[in-house]
């Protein structure tokens, strides 16, 4: 399957659960909305989590333009703040999701690589 950003990458369903940043949707090789293309770098959510409380999400996923980086921010929906998470707190999330859900039943070991 070729990617062809003109189209939604989800299906119609799970593309309802799902909304682009208008601003952000089209690949633009000058990166005009970011001070550089990095979703880690301070700043690079804050259109995002513009476009996500006006949308009423709670969670913000982004990632670099050729997907080796990702961040995520959740917003609190007893303060109101955001909480942007580290690439450390979000492989802990991660592994933890995956021990829950494979690890506990799998029958087999399970190893977990930080680097």
């Amino acid at each position: 399957m070729q990617f062809n950003p003109s189209k939604p990458f989800f299906s119609n369903d799970l593309q309802s659960h799902f909304h682009t940043v208008p601003q952000q949707s089209k690949p633009d090789p000058t990166f005009p909305t970011v001070p550089f293309p990095n979703p880690e770098e301070k700043g690079a959510l804050d259109i995002a989590m513009l476009f996500a409380e006006q949308e009423k999400c709670d969670i913000v996923i982004a990632n670099d333009p050729d997907a080796d980086r990702l961040a995520i921010a959740e917003k609190s929906r007893v303060t109101g703040e955001w909480t942007v998470f580290t690439g450390d707190q979000i492989g802990t999330m991660l592994g933890h999701w995956l021990w829950e859900r494979i690890g506990k039943t799998c029958g087999q070991p399970v190893a977990m690589c930080a680097s």
